[in-house]
């Protein structure tokens, strides 16, 4: 149990180098042990940062809960250690797209046949999406491309740049 003790040391030194990086952060940790008793499925029990033979008793408490019965006398094995670290993140400050000038024309970008059932090939304007107006109102079919994702419009759907720069495709 003492290379237990000193797996918990280093994850709990570890875990404040790594996520802190310089600044004080409220870290939340939780250390847990897998431990299951001979021929058994191991049970996550919870671990004090002081003991390990806490973490046994708790073991022997889980598997009460769980099955019904303990076997306090018998030994038991470590499968696995676990140290979980949290903090909260800074909400994200989102500002909203560039407005692209001019009309959804301008955008336009050609046309190709797509396939949509039950109709089959049709053709479909194209369009550069970051040369759509925000409140721009493109109708399927349609395909907007830009340089991480492609999408398509079908026919009887309507596409609307939201103010936040969202593309919302409905039925039309």
């Amino acid at each position: 149990m003492k290379a237990v003790e000193g797996l918990h040391r280093v994850a709990l030194h570890g875990g404040r180098v790594r996520l802190a990086h310089g600044q004080i952060v409220r870290i939340a940790r939780r250390f847990l042990l897998d431990l299951p008793t001979a021929g058994e499925v191991a049970i996550e029990a919870p671990m004090s940062p002081t003991r390990v033979a806490s973490a046994v008793r708790g073991f022997h408490e889980t598997h009460e809960l769980v099955y019904g019965y303990a076997r306090a006398q018998q030994p038991v094995e470590l499968v696995n250690f676990s140290a979980v670290h949290r903090y909260p993140l800074p909400r994200p400050v989102l500002t909203p797209p560039a407005p692209a000038v001019g009309v959804v024309g301008d955008a336009r970008i050609g046309e190709r046949r797509a396939y949509f059932a039950p109709a089959g090939f049709v053709p479909t304007a194209l369009y550069d999406r970051a040369r759509l107006p925000l409140g721009s109102r493109l109708a399927g079919p349609a395909i907007v491309e830009q340089a991480d994702s492609t999408s398509v419009i079908p026919p009887g759907h309507v596409a609307v740049v939201e103010a936040s720069g969202n593309l919302r495709i409905r039925r039309a």
